[in-house]
């Protein structure tokens, strides 16, 4: 029921996990496993209220994986539901603070108006990745809008230099 290559139709996937789901036979992470490559067929079909649900089944099953909690907050990210996004990526950040999910949060937190949060993120970002363009830039930005303007200057100066960019 994995499909990551697509072989398979999304409806064939979706069955698969939901066969394997209904059997009573999988259990713990096998069966945590199921939910989440059924969430992914669903998610890929648009259709996010089961995608979540299913999400939730897997947080459940395997509350120390960050995956189901990254993937939980990309639904509440697509519906515009930027409280629900970070509350999503946080306890995937606890488990494992990787620059991506921060970023993410980051992004959400700046929908919200949460700029010092949201710089908080992108600083930790550039601590676990100095040459994060995207960071600096984002960084950069917030600290334009604070009237930081030379700490804004220091990030987008970082954020477009050539070597920067070059490594992403």
């Amino acid at each position: 029921c994995k499909n990551s290559d697509k072989s398979v139709s999304l409806d064939v996937a979706h069955a698969g996990c939901g066969a394997l789901i209904k059997s009573g036979h999988e259990h713990g992470r096998n069966l945590a496993v199921a939910h989440y490559y059924r969430a992914n067929a669903y998610r890929d079909k648009g259709e996010l209220d089961r995608a979540a649900a299913d999400y939730e089944q897997y947080v459940k099953l395997e509350p120390k994986m960050s995956a189901a909690f990254i993937s939980r907050g990309n639904i509440h990210r697509r519906r515009g539901d930027h409280d629900r996004a970070i509350a999503g990526y946080s306890p995937a950040i606890a488990i494992h603070p990787t620059p991506a999910v921060l970023s993410a949060r980051a992004f959400e937190f700046t929908r919200t108006g949460d700029s010092g949060r949201a710089l908080a993120d992108y600083t930790h970002v550039i601590k676990l990745d100095a040459k994060n363009a995207s960071a600096h830039l984002h960084r950069g930005i917030i600290h334009r809008n604070r009237n930081e303007l030379d700490r804004a200057l220091a990030d987008l100066d970082t954020g477009t230099d050539d070597h920067v960019l070059q490594a992403h």
